[in-house]
């Protein structure tokens, strides 16, 4: 929702040109919503995993917060990417909204 803030964390994090940080931002949330809404829905699970994977990479680098802390704000992301890869490696499961079966 606000973009502003996101590309000026991407810029002072990162020595990117603005073209660049600008392409990564509107990526971040392009992803987000595409992403989200496919895992949401389970369709397409393991392209939706591909695509919020590089995000939350990234989000585990961007973390300012020290490791050894109770409450430390990198636990989330890296929670969220072990579910993708699971999710990536499994697959959608019995619960998808659309079935793609081949005719035997």
């Amino acid at each position: 929702m606000n973009m502003g803030t996101m590309l000026a964390l991407i810029t002072n994090k990162m020595s990117f040109g603005s073209f660049s940080s600008m392409l990564m931002s509107n990526y971040i949330a392009f992803a987000h919503i595409l992403g989200g809404g496919l895992l949401i829905m389970g369709v397409l699970t393991r392209f939706a995993c591909l695509l919020q994977i590089p995000i939350l990479i990234g989000a585990i680098f961007f973390v300012n917060n020290d490791l050894y802390r109770p409450f430390s704000a990198v636990l989330l992301p890296v929670v969220t990417l072990l579910l993708l890869i699971v999710f990536l490696i499994v697959g959608n499961g019995k619960w998808q909204l659309l079935t793609f079966k081949e005719k035997v």
